[in-house]
């Protein structure tokens, strides 16, 4: 072997050596799988669904007017998911081979760090500080709802979340005064492209410190905030309960047939028991069975219904934060290598797996943005009537309920049959079948 080619072995392998050097554990083929898989086809169209999903959110909003602080800021969040949807699919449509390859100059990659990335960063922080908010809010509503109401007004809470959104916008500007455009030799490319490189280092970095400890913050809030909830949910439930019984207890009592236990009636009189008066109390179910006397439970069904809305909207309010609690873990444990490790970055020696890691964090916070509409549907009764009202054509045909067409066959079928016999209940419209009275025979 002549000298030529030992030195062009030697010159090949320690290029291989440099190359693997300077990217790290991961080549960069493995991070371009990474990229494909998650960015251009996963987060992709997750994205597109979570644009459709928050555009619906903010109309049925809109719908609902702003009398409720709540829905001041439901709508608060539903305007940062889309936006941070939007940030998030330019960013995968600058990682897609198809731009990557059309020729210019550019590397699409450096733009769509300070154009995509930053932005996204920040519309995810407003929405977490707003889930923090709503949680409080509505603690707050269940321990102290009168003050709440007269405090927390709808005009308030919108300065409140233009507040946040402003405060998290400004806190951005730090990240561009470390970033500068120029030109620069893209090994990936083989060829110099003009793209974004770092000027300041300590800027960029104390960005990433700040971006941190605000999601750690959040991350603390969420946890404190949806405790309290479930501790001020439990502790009125349990109050609303007791204060039930007792009203309920002295109703039943007082309604009972037949005579009281000395013989006499309230007045000192003796009274003997008037079954018709008891009988006219007595409602007709769509199943054609009498129910209880339903007068005495007027207050603790009243309880119970409070009980129940409360139940729901604090079971709504901890499931949106848990989703995003759990998207939001790996965004945080990314943050904190970046701080340990400065090669873990955009450009340095980690750099492959810097974008795969993230890659993985991309597809998790497209799906906390996309999927608070079925959390939406499935536990808040004024949207799901509005969505149906919106949506009721394209949805009939899916909603059709056995039971209910079972129990509506056996409604008219016990019409028929009393209309035949004679007797028994006097059955009115479809409407106003539950409360017909059964008249005394």
């Amino acid at each position: 072997m002549d000298n030529s080619t030992m030195n062009s072995s030697v010159s090949v392998m320690t290029g291989e050596e440099d190359s693997q050097e300077q990217t790290g554990i991961m080549s960069y083929r493995t991070r371009e799988i990474f990229q494909i898989v998650n960015f251009v086809v996963l987060s992709s169209l997750i994205g597109l669904f979570g644009i459709c999903s928050n555009i619906i959110n903010i109309i049925i909003f809109f719908k609902h007017r702003f009398h409720e602080s709540m829905n001041v800021s439901l709508l608060g969040l539903s305007i940062s998911d889309l936006f941070g949807v939007f940030t998030l699919e330019w960013f995968n449509m600058c990682t897609n081979p198809l731009i990557l390859d059309t020729g210019v100059p550019i590397h699409a990659m450096g733009f769509q760090y300070a154009t995509g990335g930053w932005p996204h960063v920040t519309f995810t922080r407003i929405t977490c500080i707003i889930t923090v908010f709503v949680a409080i809010e509505r603690c707050l509503c269940i321990t102290v709802p009168l003050k709440v109401k007269r405090i927390l007004t709808p005009k308030r809470a919108l300065f409140v979340v233009l507040g946040i959104y402003l405060v998290m916008i400004l806190s951005l500007l730090p990240a561009y005064f470390s970033f500068h455009i120029g030109w620069e030799f893209v090994e990936e490319e083989n060829r110099t492209l003009y793209t974004l490189l770092v000027s300041n280092e300590q800027m960029e970095r104390i960005t990433i410190a700040g971006n941190f400890v605000m999601q750690v913050i959040c991350f603390f809030g969420i946890a404190g905030s949806n405790f309290m909830l479930v501790y001020a949910l439990q502790q009125k439930t349990k109050w609303r309960q007791q204060g039930a019984k007792g009203p309920a207890a002295k109703a039943a009592a007082s309604a009972a047939p037949g005579p009281k236990p000395d013989g006499k009636s309230g007045d000192g009189e003796a009274k003997a028991p008037n079954p018709s008066a008891d009988q006219s109390r007595l409602t007709v179910e769509p199943n054609g069975t009498s129910s209880k006397p339903t007068a005495p439970t007027v207050r603790g069904g009243a309880a119970e219904h409070a009980v129940n809305r409360d139940r729901k909207l604090g079971r709504m309010i901890v499931l949106l934060s848990g989703i995003l609690f759990l998207c939001y873990i790996p965004s945080t444990v990314a943050l904190l290598v970046q701080l340990i490790e400065p090669g873990f970055s955009m450009l340095g020696r980690f750099r492959n797996s810097f974008f795969a890691t993230w890659s993985f964090v991309w597809v998790l916070d497209s799906i906390n943005s996309s999927v608070n509409i079925f959390v939406y549907y499935n536990m808040s009764s004024k949207y799901r009537a509005t969505f149906d009202k919106m949506f009721g054509r394209f949805l009939r045909k899916w909603r059709v309920n056995p039971e209910d067409t079972n129990v509506e066959n056996s409604v008219n079928t016990r019409h028929v049959d009393t209309k035949r016999n004679g007797n028994g209940a006097n059955f009115t419209s479809p409407k106003t079948q539950n409360t017909t009275v059964v008249s005394p025979t």
